[in-house]
C-alpha cells in the first residue's frame, strides 16, 4: 500500500450519521475504522494479495459504519464477520503451497 496510514483521529469519524470523512495531510491518509480494524499496514510478506484482501474488507467494513444509523447491531454483526472472513483469507493467501 502507498504511504503510511495513520489512525483516525477522534473526531474525523461523524458516528451520529454515519459518515466516513477522509483527509489527507502530508501525503498520508488517514485511516477508516475499515482500515484499522483489518490492520491495513500491517503486511510483513509485503504481498500484493493480502493488500487487495485487507483494503477490500477495509471497504465494506466502512460501507457498514455508515449503516449503523438504520441498524446498529446488525451492522456491527456483519463488520465482524467481514474482519472474521479476511483473517481466513490472509490465512489462505499466505499458507504454503501443498505439494504431493
Amino acid at each position: 500500500m502507498s504511504g503510511e496510514i495513520k489512525p483516525i483521529p477522534k473526531g474525523i469519524l461523524d458516528k451520529e450519521v454515519g459518515k466516513i470523512y477522509w483527509k489527507k495531510i502530508a501525503k498520508e491518509r488517514l485511516m477508516g475504522i475499515g482500515e484499522y480494524r483489518v490492520r491495513a499496514n500491517f503486511n510483513p510478506s509485503e504481498d500484493n494479495i493480502v493488500d487487495q484482501i485487507k483494503q477490500k474488507t477495509a471497504e465494506l467494513i466502512n460501507m457498514c459504519e455508515q449503516l449503523k444509523n438504520k441498524d446498529a447491531r446488525l451492522a456491527s454483526l456483519a463488520q465482524t464477520e467481514y474482519e472474521n472472513a479476511a483473517m481466513w483469507a490472509v490465512k489462505a493467501a499466505t499458507a504454503e503451497t501443498a505439494t504431493d
